[in-house]
């Protein structure tokens, strides 16, 4: 199998040599709780330092505004065969961000003729950078070689489906090997530190604001549709709605509802799966008759999401999810349903109370305090098919809480989210032998273990892992819930994905 992208070069190489022509004179304001801790991208922690790395920074791939992997710093790649090499050519035109203050500093730090070109050498090194950063995110790679100045190739000791995500979603942006070694401890400390190659440049920052500028330098695939992005610091999440309401910020990002009558349009971007699950590692949640008992007897239709819920959810991997080089949803699904017998549910539960010496079948449920209304219902229906033979105590817990009460694993079932490392459907379906599932099954491990890189193959697997935790009683989703970017009247372009992980300003205007 081998598989080229080219997102029509040649189009691509016309419109990067003239978006610097395109004028809009757009000042853009939005509102933020932190300042700038730290300009390297690659240990950025708030939203303010994110929204830096993903408009400052460009990287071999970002995610356009339908929540789908495109082309940035490369202009087209090509997958070998078993998914075991990718292949990128870079864009030529692509070079470094050189102001007055970062060229002051490539003088002191004795750099004589630095060209600020950007090579496939710069993309090698950003690797090595971010793996000695960051951890195993590409433990599966063999090597990273440039080819030459504009190829880079990529290979694997076993195929990773989620490469091209990580490429997308990390901070892995061309980084100068000895300007970054030659800083040491200052690399990044300041906007005088730090090579940016993106849209913008960082043309100044205190603890009140950050200033993004058009770079009319950047040479890429995408037109900047704005001269200024101004980043307010408020501290507090509060004063948002208030200048936002006011016209004093023209977009700002919520963690919380999606709620804003002010508010002209509103994107979303899902971060979290919620659902009804079992603790695996627990007394009754190792038993898989027990498992399938309980929860495939519950009529989910029914049952009324919180407040925090974004959207109903029948499929345990959100639509907008990554898969291979697409979005889950490019491909056609029915709901996963599955509705345990309830005689012989009745059977297994009765059974288990006999052997095991009880009086009844005592469940631990653990909640959070907005998901009363939730577990009412489930605890409903429950009782109506199992009568007295089970008796259901719930423990409601501070949303804040949620990762505390998933690692502690003292219930049976709860209402928790996921915990995933990436957006993508490979991660989310490796994530249940962590807390809050605790779920063990080499059968399972077998089914993901050899996902393949082609999103068609890789669909189906991940499409029949889903099928199997549910029908195992292992999860059962019930909703989803988004990071929000709110646009005030006449503010449009700009957008929001990965989780809320990245907002992208190029798009931006303001009438």
């Amino acid at each position: 199998m081998k598989k080229i992208i080219c997102t029509f070069l040649s189009i691509i190489l016309i419109v990067s040599c003239c978006s610097c022509t395109i004028s809009d004179n757009s000042v853009l304001t939005m509102g933020v709780t932190d300042s700038v801790n730290s300009f390297n991208p690659v240990i950025a922690s708030t939203d303010t330092e994110k929204l830096l790395s993903a408009n400052c920074f460009e990287g071999l791939l970002r995610f356009n505004d339908n929540g789908e992997i495109s082309l940035a710093g490369a202009t087209g790649y090509s997958i070998g065969e078993n998914g075991l090499s990718y292949t990128f050519k870079l864009n030529p035109n692509a070079a470094f961000h050189i102001d007055k203050s970062v060229e002051s500093t490539i003088h002191a730090l004795g750099l004589t003729d630095f060209d600020n070109k950007i090579t496939a050498k710069d993309y090698v090194y950003a690797i090595e950078y971010f793996n000695k950063k960051s951890g195993e995110e590409f433990a599966q790679t063999e090597v990273i070689v440039a080819l030459d100045d504009h190829t880079l190739q990529i290979k694997l000791k076993k195929s990773d489906p989620d490469l091209l995500y990580k490429l997308a979603s990390l901070p892995i942006y061309p980084c100068r090997e000895d300007f970054c070694k030659k800083a040491g401890d200052i690399y990044g400390t300041t906007t005088a530190t730090i090579l940016t190659n993106g849209p913008y440049y960082i043309k100044s920052s205190s603890q009140t604001e950050t200033v993004l500028e058009k770079n009319k330098d950047y040479r890429g695939n995408i037109q900047v549709l704005n001269k200024q992005v101004t980043l307010y610091t408020t501290g507090k999440t509060e004063s948002f709605e208030e200048r936002f309401a006011n016209g004093s910020y023209d977009f700002y990002i919520s963690h919380s509802e999606g709620k804003n009558e002010n508010a002209q349009s509103t994107f979303s971007s899902k971060r979290d799966i919620w659902g009804i699950l079992f603790n695996c590692k627990s007394p009754i949640g190792e038993k898989k008759q027990l498992r399938n008992a309980i929860l495939g007897t519950i009529n989910y239709t029914k049952i009324p999401l919180p407040k925090f819920a974004n959207d109903r959810s029948y499929t345990i991997i959100p639509d907008s999810f990554t898969i291979g080089d697409s979005k889950y949803s490019n491909f056609a699904a029915e709901e996963i349903n599955y509705q345990a017998d309830i005689q012989k549910s009745k059977k297994t539960v009765n059974n288990y109370i006999k052997e095991n010496s009880l009086e009844k079948l005592e469940i631990k449920f653990y909640i959070p305090e907005s998901c009363k209304n939730t577990a009412k219902e489930i605890i409903k229906q429950l009782t109506e098919i199992y009568g007295e033979t089970i008796n259901i105590t719930v423990t409601q817990f501070k949303i804040k809480n949620t990762q505390k009460i998933a690692e502690s694993g003292e219930y049976d079932i709860a209402i928790l989210p996921l915990n995933y490392k990436r957006n993508t459907a490979l991660s989310v379906l490796e994530s249940f032998e962590i807390p809050p599932c605790n779920y063990e099954s080499n059968k399972f491990n077998e089914k993901i273990s050899n996902i393949p890189s082609t999103s068609q193959n890789a669909f189906n697997l991940c499409r029949n892992a889903e099928e199997y935790l549910i029908q195992n009683g292992v999860f059962h989703p019930l909703f989803t819930v988004s990071t929000y970017i709110f646009l005030n009247t006449g503010v449009s372009g700009i957008y929001i994905a990965d989780g809320g992980n990245r907002v992208y300003f190029h798009g931006g205007t303001k009438k």
